[in-house]
């Protein structure tokens, strides 16, 4: 199981990162929501780190994610809509 959370340099300059929690077993592309509250905007670099992942070891054996997003390439809904 792994959560995902925006760097603190990013939530210091009004941007935040919302992305939900990764399933044990989950192989694929992964998409987050960058939400900017900064009226000034954001400039963001190229290679830019804007995210942090933090993996969790499960205390007993679970049963591993197998949805429809399993090894998904996009990050984009299985219905097509962003």
């Amino acid at each position: 199981m792994a959560s995902v959370f925006p760097r603190s340099s990013l939530w210091r300059s009004g941007v935040g990162i919302n992305a939900g929690v990764v399933d044990a077993g989950y192989n694929g592309t992964m998409g987050a929501l960058m939400e900017v509250k900064n009226p000034n905007g954001v400039v963001l670099y190229h290679n830019a780190k804007l995210a942090q992942i933090v993996v969790e070891e499960m205390g007993e054996t679970v049963e591993g994610y197998n949805g429809i997003y399993q090894s998904s390439k996009s990050s984009v809904g299985r219905d097509g809509a962003e």
